[in-house]
């Protein structure tokens, strides 16, 4: 089962949000400097932009990490603000020395009052670093939160549906106790215990592993329908570790048994495919019991098993004869 996190989407999201501050920058500088680099190679317009592209990084790298860790990554925070301190000598050092060796000019030779002009295209180059990387923030955390408030409202309504689930399987299977179909030894009450725990611990998903025990052990205690299982001996092993709603397939035999008439054979059945894995449940309905209504379970187990798709496990209800309930569960290999 996952955890959930409210900052893995903005930690994944940092690289691409740099990337995507990289062209802002480019296109930017493409369009102010374009009649001039228009008439000279690629690359003559990347080493104009190279200390422009430099000192975003930089300002990134600051920001970011003030922002996450409170001054705390000094081996990263302190190389930075040395760098930003220095950017007059750098830039000029870059601008006036290194690439005039190289042959490659972009402004007369430095002269007295060029300080000033210089100055100013710094100051200005970072205060548009400076309203990005705040623009950039503002688009992030509001997007984020978005992301985040879904995952929790999903993750709630999980905890929720489970709940109800719970509370609606607890209760059918008491009625089946007093009722006198079952008797309350300590089978039985071990498995009233196994439910209420989960109810206490607020579980959503258990290994198909669990759940299948716990089946079998309600398929017992189901003494007036009879049950047949196939193909349970070929699923493989990794299947047994994924994760299933809790108390779902439980739910769909204490379904079957609820709505089909006594005796009446129940089939759980393991289909193997080239590319899935499939658990069909099939029983046939008595119209007496159907005609009191199927209730909410099913209602709550396909609520639960929604946020699973994307994990490769679909859940199918269909009637087929027109008198058999067919449950279908496909695991994607």
């Amino acid at each position: 089962m996952s955890v959930f996190s409210f900052q893995s989407i903005s930690f994944r999201s940092l690289y691409v949000r740099w990337f995507v501050g990289i062209i802002v920058w480019l296109i930017i500088l493409w369009f102010a400097e374009f009649r001039v680099l228009i008439h000279h190679p690629a690359y003559i317009f990347f080493l104009y932009a190279l200390p422009y592209l430099f000192y975003y990084s930089v300002c990134f790298l600051i920001f970011h990490n003030i922002w996450r860790h409170g001054y705390g990554k000094w081996l990263v925070l302190l190389p930075c603000m040395v760098l930003l301190l220095a950017v007059y000598d750098i830039v000029k050092l870059y601008l006036y020395d290194l690439l005039p060796s190289w042959d490659v000019v972009f402004f007369y030779p430095w002269k007295e009052g060029d300080e000033q002009k210089l100055m100013r295209k710094i100051v200005r180059g970072l205060l548009l670093a400076t309203i990005y990387l705040l623009v950039d923030h503002l688009i992030s955390r509001i997007r984020v939160n978005g992301t985040e408030t879904q995952q929790l409202q999903r993750t709630l309504d999980n905890i929720s549906n489970s709940n109800l689930l719970s509370g609606h399987f607890l209760r059918r299977l008491f009625d089946m106790a007093v009722q006198g179909k079952i008797a309350f030894d300590l089978k039985v009450m071990d498995f009233f215990q196994y439910v209420i725990n989960k109810m206490a611990l607020r579980d959503t998903l258990v290994s198909l592993d669990e759940e299948w025990r716990y089946l079998r052990q309600l398929i017992e205690m189901s003494v007036h329908h009879r049950f047949e299982i196939k193909g349970v001996e070929n699923i493989p092993a990794w299947l047994w570790n994924r994760s299933v709603p809790t108390l779902t397939l439980m739910t769909w035999i204490e379904n079957a048994t609820e709505y089909s008439a006594k005796n009446q054979l129940i089939l759980l059945e393991w289909t193997v495919m080239e590319h899935a894995l499939i658990l069909r449940i099939c029983n046939r309905m008595d119209r007496e019991c159907v005609s009191r209504g199927t209730g909410r379970g099913l209602d709550l187990v396909n609520r639960l098993y929604e946020p699973l798709r994307h994990q490769g496990c679909t859940l199918q209800y269909r009637i087929e004869d027109e008198a058999c309930f067919v449950v279908e569960l496909k695991f994607d290999k």
